[in-house]
């Protein structure tokens, strides 16, 4: 048989073969046998097998599903996961605190980014963007002590709005704003308070106060005033007490 072919036997010896020796190696082996390489299997378009290791040179892409709906690769600078059907979902069904969890720890300037390039919906539910939790609270937080440690920032436009909504809650403090060791500061151009506000402690207000609805206090004296203490603090004073301050 002159059609020889090079082959590596079992003791790792190079040797030439006939055509009939390869296809009885051939049918030797069963469909679904394992087949196992001591060294490293290359291919010209960067696919490499060394050890327990599957190696893609930058650019090779693998892919994932009929037609090659999800693709991995590397282009040398980024890696990149990209779906083309459907949607890309990371679920687990772990009962534990970190079941999902998306870390960072490359340097100081490392950031997490989750950007909705054309997502253009604000309506609720629907939001290009959002973080939902079915049973639990959805909680940010952060351990720097930097003076904007958690900043949330609109930069859109002249009409852009920031906006924290309550749907269901009825108490008072069903928006609730705590801070466990300083104040709370609101700054802007003008605030708007269509309804009440509320503080244990009082109120500090360091510009301008204009009231656009009526003020009332319930009480045994129903005249009352409302007046700013020598603390600073705006209170409603009975008739009886205006008339005593004024002597």
């Amino acid at each position: 048989d002159t059609d020889k072919f090079l082959c590596v036997d079992p003791e790792g010896e190079l040797r030439f073969r006939t055509g009939a020796e390869v296809a009885s190696d051939i049918d030797a082996v069963a469909a679904d046998a394992n087949i196992t390489f001591s060294g490293k299997l290359t291919a010209s378009n960067g696919f490499t097998v060394s050890g327990d290791a599957l190696n893609l040179a930058d650019g090779v892409s693998a892919y994932i599903g009929t037609g090659g709906d999800l693709a991995l690769y590397h282009d040398g600078t980024d890696s990149t996961i990209l779906n083309s059907t459907g949607d890309l979902k990371i679920r687990s069904t772990v009962n534990s605190a970190d079941a999902i969890l998306i870390h960072a720890n490359g340097g100081t300037t490392e950031t997490i980014k989750i950007h909705a390039d054309q997502g253009t919906s604000v309506t609720e539910g629907a939001s290009s963007i959002q973080l939902l939790s079915d049973a639990g609270g959805v909680e940010l937080k952060s351990t720097a002590n930097l003076a904007k440690s958690i900043k949330l920032i609109a930069d859109g436009g002249a009409d852009e709005t920031i906006y924290i909504q309550s749907d269901q809650g009825t108490g008072t403090d069903s928006i609730h704003l705590l801070s466990d060791a300083g104040g709370i500061t609101l700054e802007a151009v003008s605030v708007n308070i269509p309804n009440h506000i509320t503080a244990s402690s009082g109120i500090s207000i360091s510009g301008s106060v204009q009231l656009g609805s009526s003020l009332t206090n319930a009480g045994a004296d129903t005249d009352k005033f409302l007046c700013v203490d020598t603390d600073g603090e705006m209170r409603f004073r009975t008739g009886a007490e205006v008339a005593s301050d004024i002597g």
